[in-house]
C-alpha cells in the first residue's frame, strides 16, 4: 500500500502559511539592491525617463528612504518608533508631464516592490455605491500575489488625486456644500486612516465573492498621489492679492491655472490645498509636495525619438518594411502635442494617426517596401 502524504503537507496550516509568506517577503526585500538616490536618478535616465530633474531627485530620495526603512525594520529588527516616519509624496502637474510614469518606473521597474496604481475617482465613502478605500489594500495584496507580508512593503500610487477635492471647494463646485460628500471628503477621511498606518481590514466587493479574510498593516506602505490640480493657481492668486480679508469673486478670477505655474512656496502651503477642498490632516501626511513642469520641446523630441518611435520602427520592421521619420514630421508631431496640451502621453496617439494609413496599406503584404510619408493628418 503506497504511503500517503501527511495532511499537514497537503494542506499547510495557517501558521505555516504565515511563516512561509514572511520568509518569502524577507527574501525579496534582501534582494533589492541598495541604490543610492543618485544611482536611482541616473538609472531612471538610463531607462528613458526625460526631464523633471527636481521632482526626480525628490522621488528618488523617497524611494531610498522607503527601502532603507523597510530593511532597518524587517531585517535589522529596529522598531518603527526609532526610525524616521515613512515618506509619502504628492506630485502636482499637468497631464502628460510624467507623474504616473515616474512612480511606476521607479518603484515597479527598478526597485520591484509591489506597486498598485489606483484611479481614485472610482472610490466612494464606505456604505455607498462604488469602490471603498479599503479595496486599495485588496489590490495591493493581489499585486503581491496574495502575500500580505510583501504587500505591506509596497507602494500605492493614487492617480487623479485632485478629483477628490471636497464639495466645499468653490473652484470645483458651484459653492453649494452638502451634508454628505461621499466621493470627496468621505474618501479623504478613509485615505487619511490608511496613510496614517495601523491595522486595516482588507476588503473587496468582487461579485464572485473572492473576499480576503485578514487585515493588513499600512505602517510601511508608501503613498504617492498624483494630480493636475486645475484651478489651484486661482486660489494662490487670491491668497496673495487680496487685502483686509477681501476675496475677489470667482467671476473675477477664471485663470484656471494649473499647479506647474505655482512656486514651490505656493504648493508648500497647506492652506491652499484646504481651500481647494482637502482635509488639512490629509495633506499634512505627505512629507513632500512637488510640482512638475510641462515638458519642453526638447524633452518631447527626446521622448519621441528614444521612447515612442522605436516601437513603431520595430513593428514595421517585423512586417518587412523600413521606417524612418523625417525631422520635420517629428517637429510637427511635437508641436501638435504642445498645442493639444497632451504632453508625452499624446505622442503615441499622434504617431498612430500619422502611420495608420501606411500600416493599413503595407501590413501583411510581405513587406520589402520603403514607407512614403504623406502630409500629417492633423
Amino acid at each position: 500500500m503506497p504511503k500517503q502524504m501527511p495532511q499537514s503537507i497537503v494542506n499547510p496550516t495557517p501558521q505555516k502559511q504565515q511563516i512561509d509568506g514572511a520568509r518569502a517577503a524577507l527574501e525579496k526585500l534582501r534582494s533589492i539592491m541598495d541604490w543610492s538616490p543618485k544611482e536611482l536618478y541616473q538609472h531612471l535616465e538610463h531607462l528613458g525617463y526625460v526631464g523633471q530633474q527636481e521632482t526626480r531627485r525628490r522621488l528618488c530620495l523617497m524611494a531610498y528612504r522607503h527601502v532603507r526603512r523597510l530593511k532597518d525594520h524587517f531585517i535589522k529588527n529596529i522598531p518603527l518608533e526609532q526610525l524616521p516616519p515613512k515618506s509619502n509624496v504628492l506630485m502636482a502637474g499637468p497631464t502628460g508631464c510624467g507623474k504616473f510614469f515616474l512612480a511606476e518606473l521607479l518603484f515597479g521597474k527598478i526597485l520591484q516592490v509591489p506597486v498598485v496604481t489606483i484611479d481614485i475617482t472610482s472610490f466612494v465613502e464606505t456604505g455607498y455605491m462604488g469602490r471603498y478605500v479599503s479595496e486599495i489594500l485588496f489590490d495591493l495584496l493581489n499585486t503581491a500575489q496574495g502575500n500580505p507580508y510583501w504587500a505591506k512593503m509596497g507602494i500605492a500610487v493614487l492617480d487623479e488625486f485632485d478629483k477628490i477635492a471636497g464639495a466645499g471647494s468653490n473652484i470645483r463646485f458651484g459653492g453649494g456644500g452638502t451634508t454628505k460628500d461621499v466621493s470627496g471628503y468621505g474618501v479623504q477621511r478613509g485615505l487619511l486612516k490608511l496613510i496614517e498606518g495601523g491595522m486595516h481590514e482588507v476588503s473587496s466587493k468582487e461579485p464572485w465573492g473572492n473576499q480576503a479574510e485578514h487585515s493588513m498593516e499600512t505602517d510601511c506602505v508608501g503613498f504617492v498621489a498624483c494630480g493636475a490640480f486645475s484651478g489651484i493657481k486661482e486660489l494662490a492668486t487670491i491668497e496673495k492679492d487680496s487685502d483686509f480679508g477681501f476675496r475677489p469673486s470667482r467671476q473675477e478670477n477664471r485663470s484656471g491655472g494649473v499647479a506647474h505655474k505655482l512656486s514651490p512656496d505656493d504648493l508648500s502651503s497647506v492652506e491652499i490645498f484646504t481651500r481647494y477642498g482637502f482635509l488639512p490632516e490629509l495633506i499634512g501626511r505627505f512629507s513632500s509636495i512637488v510640482h512638475l513642469n510641462p515638458l519642453s520641446r526638447k524633452d518631447l523630441m527626446t521622448i519621441l525619438q528614444k521612447n515612442v518611435l522605436p516601437r513603431y520602427t520595430e513593428e514595421f520592421k517585423r512586417e518587412g518594411n523600413e521606417l524612418s521619420l523625417p525631422k520635420k514630421i517629428m517637429e510637427d508631431i511635437v508641436e501638435k502635442a504642445i498645442e493639444r496640451k497632451t504632453g508625452a502621453r499624446g505622442l503615441a496617439l499622434l504617431l498612430t494617426e500619422y502611420f495608420e494609413e501606411q500600416a493599413f496599406e503595407c501590413f501583411g503584404q510581405n513587406g520589402g517596401e520603403n514607407i512614403d510619408y504623406p502630409r500629417p493628418p492633423f
